[in-house]
């Protein structure tokens, strides 16, 4: 196993991470409507980060509070560190938080929370990574709304920046991943490694959502596709008004 230098370089930094969001209009609010009488969960299967199956009915006559999210679902992804907090709360009263993802791609899709330390980095990571996305799909000219959330990490992690540069390919992510599951099964909390899209830029992947503060909603976005790249970006700000 390689050796590799565990340093705190952001614990108790603030990072930034750029995710398409907007607030639930009152009329989704509206057909969100309790089951009258309760009907029991659908027995569904599952597999946990490890592989193993599991189904809700392994649960049964256990207090479960089941989480449904997914990764393209900004507001999901900012609430889990929050959920993780809620989770250890409820433990000592017999509890289970089961966050279920609904992602196609298996674990490898949830297995790290991506941020940046800088805003303008999570910009260029952001719009690397969206304008891939558009681009497959021939996404005719439109404008998308972005939402920056703000997050703190107070940990050790491992620092990969200035070395391991076949885990830095800006190309390929095979090697970046088979290192981040074998750090993650020793128990790290994440790495640190340079930004392959803004020069002198860094992001970290975190591991676990334990290690993750409270995400706080900040700046607005609007990322301009023209057909064939993101062309503009521009920042939202309000109006003072009388």
């Amino acid at each position: 196993m390689m050796r590799l230098t565990r340093r705190g370089l952001l614990a108790g930094g603030t990072v930034a991470t750029l995710l398409g969001a907007r607030k639930p209009r009152a009329a989704e609010l509206a057909r969100l409507m309790p089951l009258t009488p309760p009907r029991p969960a659908p027995d569904i299967v599952f597999h946990t980060a490890d592989g193993a199956a599991k189904r809700i009915t392994d649960y049964a006559g256990k207090p479960v509070l089941v989480n449904l999210w997914a990764t393209w679902c900004p507001p999901c992804v900012a609430e889990l560190p929050s959920l993780a907090a809620f989770a250890r709360t409820l433990a000592p009263d017999g509890i289970r938080v089961l966050p279920v993802s609904a992602d196609r791609g298996g674990a490898k899709t949830v297995e790290a929370f991506y941020a940046a330390h800088a805003i303008a980095t999570a910009v260029e990571e952001t719009v690397f990574h969206r304008q891939q996305f558009l681009a497959a799909t021939a996404e005719p000219a439109c404008n998308i709304q972005m939402r920056c959330y703000r997050t703190a990490v107070d940990c050790r992690l491992h620092d990969i920046r200035g070395g391991w540069a076949a885990a830095q390919d800006a190309t390929s992510y095979v090697a970046s991943v088979a290192l981040a599951r074998e750090l993650r099964s020793a128990g790290s909390n994440g790495i640190v490694y340079a930004s392959a899209r803004h020069r002198g830029g860094e992001c970290l992947a975190a591991f676990f959502p334990d290690v993750v503060a409270r995400c706080v909603q900040t700046q607005h976005f609007i990322y301009h596709w023209d057909g064939q790249r993101i062309a503009q970006v521009m920042k939202v700000s309000e109006m003072p008004r009388p």
